[in-house]
Protein backbone atom coordinates (compact mmCIF):
# COMPACT_ATOMS: atom_id res chain seq x y z
CA UNK A 1 0.00 0.00 0.00
CA UNK A 2 1.44 3.31 -0.99
CA UNK A 3 -0.18 6.70 -0.98
CA UNK A 4 1.39 10.12 -0.31
CA UNK A 5 0.19 9.99 3.33
CA UNK A 6 -0.25 6.25 3.71
CA UNK A 7 2.82 4.05 3.43
CA UNK A 8 3.61 0.78 5.18
CA UNK A 9 7.38 0.68 5.39
CA UNK A 10 10.01 -1.19 7.34
CA UNK A 11 9.56 1.00 10.42
CA UNK A 12 5.87 0.06 10.58
CA UNK A 13 6.66 -3.61 10.04
CA UNK A 14 9.48 -3.77 12.60
CA UNK A 15 7.36 -2.01 15.23
CA UNK A 16 4.38 -4.32 14.67
CA UNK A 17 6.65 -7.38 14.60
CA UNK A 18 8.42 -6.36 17.80
CA UNK A 19 5.15 -5.83 19.68
CA UNK A 20 3.73 -9.11 18.36
CA UNK A 21 6.85 -11.11 19.28
CA UNK A 22 6.78 -9.53 22.71
CA UNK A 23 3.16 -10.67 23.16
CA UNK A 24 4.08 -14.13 21.88
CA UNK A 25 6.76 -14.47 24.56
CA UNK A 26 4.10 -14.00 27.23
CA UNK A 27 1.81 -16.78 25.95
CA UNK A 28 3.60 -19.75 27.61
CA UNK A 29 3.51 -17.98 30.97
CA UNK A 30 -0.18 -17.07 30.89
CA UNK A 31 0.70 -13.46 31.69
CA UNK A 32 -0.80 -10.26 30.31
CA UNK A 33 1.62 -8.72 27.76
CA UNK A 34 0.03 -5.26 27.71
CA UNK A 35 2.79 -3.28 29.41
CA UNK A 36 5.54 -5.20 27.64
CA UNK A 37 3.96 -4.47 24.25
CA UNK A 38 3.59 -0.80 25.13
CA UNK A 39 7.27 -0.76 26.10
CA UNK A 40 8.23 -2.45 22.85
CA UNK A 41 6.41 0.15 20.78
CA UNK A 42 7.75 3.07 22.82
CA UNK A 43 11.25 1.64 22.50
CA UNK A 44 11.22 1.77 18.71
CA UNK A 45 12.74 4.81 17.01
CA UNK A 46 12.95 6.11 13.49
CA UNK A 47 16.45 4.65 13.07
CA UNK A 48 18.82 2.34 14.95
CA UNK A 49 20.51 5.06 17.00
CA UNK A 50 17.17 6.53 18.01
CA UNK A 51 15.90 3.04 18.87
CA UNK A 52 18.94 2.47 21.10
CA UNK A 53 18.26 5.75 22.89
CA UNK A 54 14.56 4.99 23.39
CA UNK A 55 15.34 1.41 24.40
CA UNK A 56 17.90 2.64 26.94
CA UNK A 57 15.40 5.13 28.32
CA UNK A 58 12.85 2.32 28.75
CA UNK A 59 15.37 -0.15 30.18
CA UNK A 60 16.87 2.17 32.75
CA UNK A 61 13.55 3.87 33.51
CA UNK A 62 11.94 0.50 34.18
CA UNK A 63 14.81 -0.58 36.42
CA UNK A 64 15.02 2.68 38.38
CA UNK A 65 11.26 3.08 38.76
CA UNK A 66 10.75 -0.59 39.59
CA UNK A 67 13.39 -0.78 42.30
CA UNK A 68 12.27 2.47 43.92
CA UNK A 69 8.61 1.36 43.82
CA UNK A 70 9.42 -2.02 45.39
CA UNK A 71 11.41 -0.38 48.18
CA UNK A 72 8.67 2.15 48.91
CA UNK A 73 5.99 -0.52 48.75
CA UNK A 74 7.93 -2.55 51.32
CA UNK A 75 8.25 0.49 53.60
CA UNK A 76 4.52 1.17 53.28
CA UNK A 77 3.60 -2.41 54.17
CA UNK A 78 5.80 -2.24 57.29
CA UNK A 79 3.75 0.71 58.57
CA UNK A 80 0.37 -0.43 57.18
CA UNK A 81 0.39 -4.25 56.89
CA UNK A 82 -3.32 -4.26 56.07
CA UNK A 83 -2.60 -2.12 52.97
CA UNK A 84 -5.21 0.51 53.74
CA UNK A 85 -4.95 3.74 51.80
CA UNK A 86 -3.47 6.64 53.75
CA UNK A 87 -1.82 9.98 53.03
CA UNK A 88 1.50 8.34 53.94
CA UNK A 89 1.21 6.50 50.62
CA UNK A 90 1.20 9.84 48.79
CA UNK A 91 4.18 11.07 50.79
CA UNK A 92 6.13 7.94 49.83
CA UNK A 93 5.10 8.36 46.20
CA UNK A 94 6.31 11.97 46.26
CA UNK A 95 9.64 10.84 47.72
CA UNK A 96 9.82 8.12 45.07
CA UNK A 97 9.39 10.56 42.20
CA UNK A 98 12.04 12.86 43.68
CA UNK A 99 14.45 9.89 44.08
CA UNK A 100 13.72 8.72 40.56
CA UNK A 101 14.53 12.13 39.13
CA UNK A 102 17.76 12.38 41.15
CA UNK A 103 18.93 8.91 40.12
CA UNK A 104 17.98 9.47 36.49
CA UNK A 105 19.68 12.87 36.29
CA UNK A 106 22.94 11.29 37.40
CA UNK A 107 22.79 7.96 35.55
CA UNK A 108 20.43 8.18 32.53
CA UNK A 109 18.42 11.42 32.10
CA UNK A 110 15.95 9.91 29.63
CA UNK A 111 14.77 7.44 32.26
CA UNK A 112 12.57 9.93 34.13
CA UNK A 113 9.37 9.55 32.10
CA UNK A 114 9.33 5.76 31.67
CA UNK A 115 10.57 5.35 35.24
CA UNK A 116 7.73 7.41 36.65
CA UNK A 117 5.23 5.31 34.70
CA UNK A 118 6.68 2.11 36.16
CA UNK A 119 6.89 3.64 39.64
CA UNK A 120 3.22 4.64 39.50
CA UNK A 121 2.02 1.32 38.12
CA UNK A 122 3.93 -0.84 40.59
CA UNK A 123 3.32 1.28 43.66
CA UNK A 124 -0.40 1.91 43.22
CA UNK A 125 -1.44 -1.27 41.41
CA UNK A 126 0.24 -3.60 43.91
CA UNK A 127 -1.69 -1.97 46.73
CA UNK A 128 -4.94 -2.36 44.80
CA UNK A 129 -4.20 -5.93 43.73
CA UNK A 130 -3.04 -7.24 47.07
CA UNK A 131 -5.56 -5.54 49.33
Amino acid sequence: LQHPNLHIGMRNVKTALTATLCALLYFPFGRNPTFACIGAVFGMGYDMNNSKLHGGNRLFGTAFGGFIAMALFRIYIIFYPDGRKTLFMLLLFFIGVVLLILVSQNLWPGAVQPGSVVLSIIFFMFLNLLF
